[in-house]
């Protein structure tokens, strides 16, 4: 029996001993076994693929699988490859011909020197009760070589119709984004729920009113299911964002963390007009810009977000020189309201989210922020003092900031590390 764990994990490690006592300890302890499947050495995958096309039955038994692949990934598959047959590459040429994957795809996959992420990928179809994946890239060369298969395997008739729960991510090492066709073939499955994407890009430029991807492929699924997105380090433009949110028809919760350091113009009219798609349904918004140079309507409102409870987000695109017009643009239905300072901290931000904050609880009333109860700001240094009795007059609680920011944290993600 394959061991898709690996000898270093003990647990798994004593029940793969306890499934070869006999047939009916193996019975009892193969789901568990392959339940979360974990790949975080690249030279295994050519031989789980392998385990797959042998015992179709395994890859009933797996749930969510964790792809982690490095820069040593073609040079570890040319080895492991190199250690299964002819005719075993054969059978696993055959049973991806069966499900009529792509036959472009099919001879990359039968390539011994420029396999890549078209091994990897053909990992997913072969999964038929898949509720989860993530795929973590290590080194963001392999980036041209995923952009380029992803859509073809992220379509609704080669994935499982359990499919719930995505996460992509690259690694912050260097800067080499995911296309933003890859988000968008997810998003165009029925089943999946929840997405969650690090280092997407489709460049932004304000005067492009063209979209990122053809739109005969945007019309053709005019809805998506998902009702988390989380976007974060990524470069969207605000054509992207509408686009993609134009899709959704039951989003609740969207976090978009824009790369930090972007220093590009961003026009917040587009913005705001891309986020007005989700007002109706949206439940928890984190929203930051990084170091984005706006062009006119620097501040956003959120007063017709009707369903919103929870905003996290940039202090400057909430309010200005003035904060005094706040209370206009946050919705009654407002619960929890956390601030996030820049990065490298300007004098004088302290002082204008105290000014912010006493300004939002004077005004809450019965009928003002009726339902704000939590207020927070990312900086663990910041001074509560001037306004804590006020806060607590009011039946508002301050939360010192979680270092795990709760909008963007993912109950999904696997670590590959």
């Amino acid at each position: 029996m394959w061991d898709p764990f690996g000898s270093h994990h003990a647990l798994n490690w004593a029940l793969k001993n306890l499934a070869m006592c006999n047939k009916r300890f193996r019975r009892i302890t193969l789901p568990s076994l392959y339940h979360d499947v974990r790949l975080n050495a690249p030279d295994r995958i050519y031989p789980f693929i392998l385990c797959l096309v042998d015992s179709p039955h395994y890859g009933s038994l797996v749930r969510r699988i964790s792809i982690g692949v490095d820069n040593t990934f073609r040079r570890n598959l040319r080895i492991k490859k190199g250690q299964i047959t002819e005719s075993d590459t054969s059978k696993i040429l055959e049973k991806l011909k069966e499900l009529s994957l792509p036959a472009a795809l099919i001879k990359k996959v039968g390539e011994t020197e420029d396999a890549d992420w078209a091994v990897a990928l053909c990992l997913l179809p072969l999964l038929t009760k898949l509720e989860g994946f993530s795929i973590q890239f290590k080194d963001s060369k392999d980036r041209q070589d995923f952009n380029a298969h992803a859509p073809i395997i992220f379509q609704p008739h080669f994935l499982s119709p359990s499919l719930r729960s995505v996460y992509l991510e690259v690694d912050r090492c260097g800067w080499m984004s995911l296309n933003v066709e890859v988000l968008t073939s997810l998003m165009s499955i029925p089943s999946i729920k929840e997405i969650s994407v690090s280092r997407i890009g489709s460049g932004i430029e304000p005067r492009d009113t063209s979209l990122p991807f053809p739109p005969s492929q945007s019309s053709a699924h005019p809805h998506s299911n998902v009702e988390t997105l989380r976007i974060s380090e990524s470069m969207v433009s605000e054509n992207t964002i509408t686009t993609l949110l134009g899709l959704s028809r039951s989003l609740t919760k969207f976090v978009y963390i824009e790369r930090r350091w972007l220093e590009t113009p961003r026009s917040l009219r587009r913005f705001q007009e891309a986020i007005n798609n989700v007002s109706s349904t949206i439940e928890k918004l984190a929203l930051e810009l990084g170091g984005s140079v706006f062009v006119p309507n620097r501040i956003l409102s959120f007063s017709n977000f009707t369903s919103l409870v929870e905003l996290s987000i940039s202090w400057d695109l909430l309010f200005d020189q003035d904060p005094g017009d706040i209370i206009n643009r946050l919705p009654s239905s407002l619960e929890t309201l956390l601030l996030r300072s820049p990065q490298r901290y300007e004098d004088g931000v302290n002082a204008k989210i105290i000014e912010c904050f006493t300004v939002i609880l004077r005004a809450k009333s019965v009928t003002v922020l009726p339902h704000l109860d939590t207020i927070a700001v990312n900086d663990p240094t910041f001074d509560w003092t001037s306004f804590m009795d006020m806060a607590s007059e009011r039946g508002v609680k301050i939360r010192p900031w979680d270092p795990v920011d709760q909008l963007m944290s993912d109950p999904y993600v696997m670590s590959v590390s």
